[in-house]
């Protein structure tokens, strides 16, 4: 599933992301504030794209192509939906 406009593009992740998803997750801002592991390995980010959430999307820069975020959200047992960025 694809979602874009003139500027953003909201895609599934894909192997090439790792390398960007590995640097964008050794920031302490989001080990703080999210059950991301620390320190955040290749060997995390390639088991994060073997099971994504359901409604996860890398968040990317048409033009460039640039990862630039994920977001997505998470259905809980309790019927509230958890939503991360």
């Amino acid at each position: 599933m694809r979602l874009e406009d003139d500027a953003i593009l909201l895609r599934e992740f894909t192997e090439e992301d790792v390398p960007a998803i590995v640097a964008a997750c050794q920031d302490p801002e989001i080990a703080r504030w999210t059950r991301v592991p620390s320190p955040y390995t290749e060997a995390d980010a390639r088991e994060f794209l073997k099971d994504p959430p359901d409604r996860a999307f890398a968040v990317v820069d048409r033009s460039s192509g640039e990862l630039l975020g994920a977001i997505g959200a998470r259905p809980e047992e309790d019927g509230r939906v958890e939503i991360g960025y």
